[in-house]
């Protein structure tokens, strides 16, 4: 029963910065295909109006398609969860850029990179004998659903009995 959708053109995305190494939501323009998303929530059973509060010759500038959030997002959950569905030995650690590459968009091998050593870092993984294993710190962060480095200074807290 929707007859009037107003849309600001504006959508709120999850994006990974490289330097700082957190994930921030920030307020993005909206790509075309999430606006025609929006416009089909009024018409469906009535008669409807579509209000964009922008000028046609900027909505045409607009991105026909949002960046796919593989694409802008931290790799760390992501690369211990598949680690964990496909290793059979989940001791050894499944080659992330293997799996991540095969997606139909793939990440960057740069931020696959990242995340790895993030992972060393934080002690998630352990590299040895040219092959990365998965410790008993990785399995927890698995887990626990926040960012990894929160994760790890949650589990020391209470480790340590400061927490």
């Amino acid at each position: 029963g929707v007859k009037y959708v107003i849309d600001f053109c504006l959508s709120k995305e999850i994006r990974f910065d490289l330097k700082s190494r957190m994930e921030n939501l920030e307020l993005v323009w909206a790509s075309k295909a999430s606006c025609n998303q929006r416009a089909g929530r009024t018409g469906r059973v009535c008669d409807g109006t579509i209000f964009r509060l922008l000028e046609k010759n900027f909505y045409d500038m607009l991105p026909d398609y949002s960046t796919p959030e593989i694409q802008r997002s931290s790799l760390d959950k992501l690369i211990l969860g598949l680690n964990t569905a496909l290793s059979e030995n989940n001791d050894i650690f499944a080659d992330p850029g293997e799996v991540l590459g095969s997606a139909i968009q793939p990440p960057n091998l740069k931020n696959i990179d990242t995340a790895l050593k993030s992972l060393q870092f934080c002690g998630g993984l352990e590299f040895r004998d040219d092959q990365f294993y998965l410790t008993n710190l990785g399995r927890l962060y698995i887990d626990i659903p926040i960012d990894i480095t929160y994760c790890k200074l949650l589990v020391m807290s209470q480790l340590f009995g400061t927490f």
